[in-house]
């Protein structure tokens, strides 16, 4: 009996940080900062602002602190208390490590389940070739085990901590609880934005995400239930677009740009939202396809921010007004 397995193609996703405008690092003939323009100095700046910031919480201290840790270990040379916090890194190599193979699982605490005793929610060790070294991905089952269903990656922004962002605070797993989905979350992937690095990073360690995620883990979530494939810029896009059941965009249009005719054969979400509409989704909807945009999941976050920051419900209708009047 053969499955029929549903096909999400993701285009690619894309984190960014945005850090406050500083004074540039001015450089002397010797090679030393100048006063005030130090990378330490910088780097202070970076954090002091960001605790100063009403809406920062100690989680995002901490992810602006990751994400100095990110920048110092190759442009800009940060010292060592700014270095330190985060610890453990680069994590502990394995070069006798050859196959790709799942070595251990785990059951998540109930906290962090769709339901309390139930096992969905799973932390796998996977001894990675390309890594050097066991990855800890956390896995969410779907919600019909017997049923065909799709692979959802979600990668963490530049902190990317053990513990990720998206089963952690972001509560994916009541998110997508009913859905019949099976949730990939590589974790502990700090700075390395998910991609192969060309050398070890003396503060981040081994990278070599895109060959982990492409060709080691994917075949061993094939015996789970769950068939997928990555399809690159240069592979058969029109044919990828019509065996999916909708193509998730996270890039900018100017990449996607002479591909928007081969792409749109099915459902659209792009998260790209100005300019709106993007070449794509009018390529789609052109076709006779539902297309959504970025600014959706832009006004579903920004109701939920209200909502945490105020303790009232969000005026909804109004905000969206708004969000859309800001767009034309």
């Amino acid at each position: 009996m053969t499955r029929n397995h549903r096909l999400l193609l993701t285009v690619a996703l894309s984190t960014a940080i945005a850090l406050p405008a500083t004074p540039a690092l001015a450089q002397s003939d010797s090679g030393t900062s100048s006063p005030g323009g130090s990378a330490d100095s910088l780097g202070r700046d970076l954090v002091v602002h960001s605790s100063q910031n009403p809406t920062s919480s100690g989680s995002s201290i901490d992810a602006t602190l990751s994400s100095l840790r990110a920048i110092g270990s190759s442009q800009v040379p940060l010292s060592d208390p700014l270095l330190s916090s985060n610890e453990g890194y680069p994590l502990p190599t394995d070069p006798t490590i050859t196959q790709a193979r799942i070595v251990a699982k785990e059951v998540e605490a109930d906290n962090l389940q769709v339901n309390p005793g139930e096992d969905r929610v799973q932390r796998w060790t996977v001894a990675s070739p390309s890594m050097q070294r066991h990855v800890s991905v956390e896995i969410m089952k779907p919600a019909d085990p017997a049923a065909p269903a799709p692979m959802l990656y979600l990668l963490d922004g530049v902190d990317a901590p053990k513990l990720s962002g998206w089963i952690g605070i972001g509560g994916a797993q009541k998110v997508l609880g009913d859905e019949n989905v099976t949730v990939v979350v590589p974790t502990q992937a700090p700075g390395s934005w998910y991609s192969d690095w060309n050398k070890p990073d003396p503060a981040l360690g081994v990278n070599m995400w895109e060959t982990f995620l492409t060709t080691e883990l994917a075949p061993l979530l094939e015996p789970f239930g769950v068939s997928f494939r990555f399809a690159g810029f240069d592979s058969d896009l029109r044919q990828a677009s019509r065996e999916a059941e909708v193509i998730v965009s996270t890039v900018p249009s100017a990449a996607v740009e002479g591909h928007e005719q081969a792409l749109a054969h099915a459902p659209i979400l792009d998260v790209i939202y100005e300019p709106w509409p993007t070449p794509l989704t009018v390529a789609a909807a052109a076709n006779g396809y539902l297309t959504v945009g970025g600014h959706i999941m832009l006004a579903h976050q920004a109701y939920g921010q209200f909502e945490q920051f105020t303790g009232r419900p969000a005026p909804r209708a109004a905000m969206r007004r708004a969000l859309e009047a800001s767009l034309q």
